[in-house]
């Protein structure tokens, strides 16, 4: 048994406190470096989401340092994922990062990458302990995480110790993906934006169209039986196979969704490089405000995103092929965790007729 860390990103004074204290002892030992680091290392050790605007992010680092080794630290579980979405680059992979022994395991395997630079991609206790503790001679990015369930609420710092100069910046209702880019900007570039990914070519017709109905935050999901309307309708009205994806656990909810004929492939899978190759395949993907959509999105797959509690301002994937369904209520943005309009819910007022048709708008363009 070892300790859950996996709550480090909203609760705990004893972890702040500890982070306040690294942060304190990084300031005070942190170097200026006239010349380019060797050795860059990059700290994502949150949700997929996260770790896929990260990976999307690092062509930014490369311009910025390159001649220096750019590393990326992400569960080990993204590994695989990090080499569909950017092939090339640099991963430390940390098995069991939100468990004591294997965050304290990471630790040991970052220091003895002797970084010179180490940054924090976004508000999270675990990044900034893994990034203050890497002994790195200078470390930057979000090092002081203000506690908040949905990161972009908070008024969050983002500073660079060993900076002659001593550049911040502040995230504060931003898109998530903007997080790696402020950075960045810290790090004086500035001038980096996201790369328009390609739409994969279609192997054939009739399109698959990937469902993925679940996220994270119960507030966050279309009703299932409004995913069931969809599917019925894809299938009669436009043709489309349909492919659904879960995560291991999630499978026995799709029972409403099964029912549509002929029934739906089924890809309930934890191996993200299997998600990612049923994904390129796809013709379009729909689904929540989750990390799947963003992959996708990251992967050229034409999306459709369905969103609420969060706004597609501040949640939607960057330069991408997207339709983002939202409609405006007066609690939108919100933390997500509890619905002030629990009888008329933001999400329940997205219709089945226009995601059908937002669906019809990239089968055409597929035809």
């Amino acid at each position: 048994m070892g300790y859950d860390l996996s709550m480090l990103n909203s609760t705990g004074m004893f972890y702040r406190r500890i982070i306040q204290a690294l942060r304190w002892s990084a300031r005070r030992r942190a170097v200026f470096a006239a010349g380019e680091p060797k050795t860059v290392l990059l700290v994502e050790l949150t949700r997929l989401g996260d770790v896929v605007c990260a990976a999307r992010a690092l062509a930014g680092f490369r311009r910025k340092f390159p001649s220096a080794k750019i590393l990326l630290a992400v569960d080990s579980r993204y590994v695989s994922l990090i080499e569909e979405i950017s092939p090339g680059s640099r991963v430390l992979g940390i098995p069991n990062s939100t468990r004591g022994p294997g965050f304290l395991a990471g630790i040991s395997a970052a220091r003895r990458e002797r970084p010179d630079l180490a940054c924090s991609l976004s508000p999270s206790h675990r990044n900034a302990m893994l990034t203050l503790c890497s002994g790195a001679g200078s470390f930057a990015g979000f090092l002081s995480p203000r506690p908040a369930e949905t990161a972009y609420l908070a008024d969050n710092k983002v500073e660079w110790f060993g900076a002659n100069d001593g550049r911040e910046a502040s995230y504060f209702l931003e898109n998530i993906a903007d997080r790696p880019l402020k950075v960045l900007e810290v790090l004086g570039e500035g001038g980096f934006s996201y790369s328009r990914v390609a739409p994969p070519a279609v192997p054939s017709m009739p399109p698959t169209v990937v469902v993925h109905p679940f996220a994270q935050w119960l507030h966050k999901r279309w009703r299932l039986e409004n995913f069931a309307a969809l599917l019925d309708q894809l299938t009669a009205r436009l043709g489309c196979r349909i492919a659904l994806l879960c995560a291991p656990g999630e499978e026995e909810a799709l029972g409403p969704l099964l029912k549509t004929k002929p029934v739906p492939q089924v890809l309930c899978s934890a191996d993200f490089r299997a998600v990612a190759r049923l994904l390129r395949e796809a013709g379009v993907f729909v689904g929540n405000d989750s990390g799947p959509l963003h992959l996708a999105a990251a992967l050229g797959t034409r999306v459709v995103g369905l969103y609420g509690p969060g706004t597609p301002f501040l949640c939607a994937p960057p330069a991408c092929s997207g339709r983002f369904l939202y409609q405006p209520v007066e609690c939108s943005p919100c933390d997500q965790t509890r619905c002030r309009r629990p009888n008329r819910h933001c999400m329940d007022l997205i219709p089945v007729s226009e995601v059908v048709e937002a669906v019809r708008g990239f089968v055409a363009e597929l035809n």
